[in-house]
Formats: structure tokens, C-alpha cells, sequence
């Protein structure tokens, strides 16, 4: 019996639009462009307290985990 893997299209999505605005913002921060931005408050802890660019190496980190999870895994066969 074959079970169809399909890829988690919602994950993918936020995920892929969360490290894009994540690598803007360190962008923006390393060529000293960045002036004001608003994240979440459960994200703007984060910043606060280890700084930007570690806090947005995490979490280019945690959403690139993010990625890799929503696509299946491929199913050894014995």
C-alpha cells in the first residue's frame, strides 16, 4: 500500500514569508538602513533582550527548520 505525501502548504507559506521579511530586517540592520520596524510583541522580547542580529540569525535558523519540515519525508521501503 503507497500513502501519498503532500507537502504542508500553510508551513511552507509562513514560513517562507517569515524568513524573507526576518532576512529584510537583517539587511536593512548590517547596511545601517533600518530606522523603525514593528514585529510582535512575542518577537520584540526576543530583540530585546539578545539584540537584533542574533535574534534574527535564530530565527532565519528557526524558519528555515520550518521549510525543510513542510515537505514529506520520503518512505524507505523494506
Amino acid at each position: 500500500m503507497q500513502t501519498k505525501r503532500t507537502v504542508r502548504l500553510a508551513q511552507l507559506f509562513i514560513s517562507t514569508i517569515w524568513f524573507c521579511l526576518t532576512g529584510f530586517i537583517l539587511i536593512s540592520y548590517l547596511t545601517n538602513s533600518l530606522d523603525e520596524f514593528y514585529v510582535p510583541q512575542i518577537i520584540g522580547w526576543l530583540y530585546d533582550l539578545v539584540g537584533i542580529l542574533p535574534a534574527s540569525i535564530i530565527q532565519l535558523t528557526i524558519t528555515l527548520v520550518g521549510i525543510c519540515t513542510s515537505f514529506p519525508k520520503k518512505k524507505v521501503e523494506n
